[in-house]
């Protein structure tokens, strides 16, 4: 073996390798700080309510008692469909459809149905089979099984009503395609059990109902004085309410007043909670 030309090449070699040393367990200690200050960040978003988590353990971990057991009991499911948690009116969930074709109360209640009767299997599927499957994969799988569903129904609707088929137009095919579902059965359906996916699937409908049945309601009244077919208002003609923009504006308008009245019921609720904790004390 031959000996170094410069003896202080061994110093030199050593000295250097300790620098790579140095330098990678620097690099480890900055990738090891910047991915626990991002899990804590995450976990603090998760708490406050900001993002959601796809494991229900942690979760349950982050929440307090009284949340967990309201937020899977029947009741908190219904109710925050309905009113608390629309989708529609806070979330802007399915909204083309009340926009271009709730236009008139038939349109409103045939497009309930219609959402009824894709989302409530989609959603039963999806906690049952959901979780064998990634997230891009389900998706795909939403659009697939919507448009599936949506063949015997748009059947039924023209054999049973034409009328009705030929006002939706392009919307009726645009239901199989509607973030309510997608959203829905991802946000919800694939982490809970299925009587509970069933349940959220009802009340969402439900919630989508009342808002689609509200503003047609209005827009019919407004463009033939008419609700369901019947005239309650003689020679009214408002043709601008049949259209789009004006459809947008009425959903505005709901929005904002869901919006108030949940602000008030909350209010009022933290102040009797307060109040009853006072007494309490």
């Amino acid at each position: 073996m031959t000996s170094p030309k410069n003896p202080n090449q061994h110093a030199f070699i050593g000295t250097k390798k300790h620098r790579y040393d140095l330098l990678r367990k620097r690099l480890r200690q900055n990738f090891r700080q910047l991915t626990e200050s991002h899990r804590t960040r995450q976990e603090e978003t998760i708490r406050r309510g900001h993002m959601r988590r796809y494991n229900p353990q942690l979760d349950s971990q982050l929440q307090p008692e009284d949340v967990r057991k309201r937020s899977f009991s029947f009741t908190a499911i219904i109710t925050d469909g309905v009113f608390y948690k629309n989708p529609v009116l806070f979330h802007a969930l399915g909204v083309a459809p009340i926009i271009g074709a709730g236009t008139t109360l038939f349109n409103g209640i045939a497009l309930s149905i219609l959402t009824f009767g894709l989302l409530f299997p989609i959603s039963l599927l999806t906690s049952l089979l959901g979780r064998n499957f990634k997230p891009p994969q389900r998706l795909v799988l939403y659009v697939i099984l919507s448009s599936f569903l949506l063949i015997p129904a748009s059947s039924f609707l023209q054999y049973n009503f034409p009328d009705i088929l030929n006002s939706l137009g392009i919307f009726l095919p645009l239901v199989s395609v509607s973030a309510l579902i997608s959203v829905r059965a991802e946000a919800f359906a694939v982490r809970n059990s299925a009587p509970r996916a069933m349940v959220d699937s009802f009340a969402v409908s439900v919630g989508f109902a009342l808002v689609i049945c509200l503003v047609a309601s209005v827009r019919e009244l407004l463009t033939f004085g008419t609700i369901g077919g019947m005239e309650l208002i003689e020679n009214l003609s408002f043709s601008p309410a049949s259209m789009s923009f004006f459809g947008f504006f009425l959903l505005g308008l709901a929005a904002a007043c869901g919006r108030m009245i949940r602000n008030t019921a909350i209010a009022k609720k933290v102040a009797f909670d307060e109040k009853k904790g006072g007494r309490a004390e």
